[in-house]
């Protein structure tokens, strides 16, 4: 899934497609463990999406300001 999301152009490629899957899949016990320190379900799925997606997206650089 890694490997086809980089190859596609959706996920980074500076990272490899077995450190990609490392991240999601530790994510798991993490999510479980900030459920059982009574972090509330809906702020969880919040955090380990954002931890994930905003982690593994390409990064466009920003572009000028137009008249700069």
């Amino acid at each position: 899934m890694m490997a086809d999301g980089i190859e596609i152009g959706d996920v980074r490629s500076d990272l490899s497609p077995v450190s990609l899957s490392l991240l999601f899949d530790n994510l798991r016990p993490t999510a479980s463990d900030a459920l059982g320190a009574g972090m509330a379900i809906g702020e969880v799925i919040d955090q380990m999406q954002r931890s994930l997606f905003e982690g593994i997206e390409i990064r466009h650089p920003a572009k000028p300001a137009a008249g700069s």
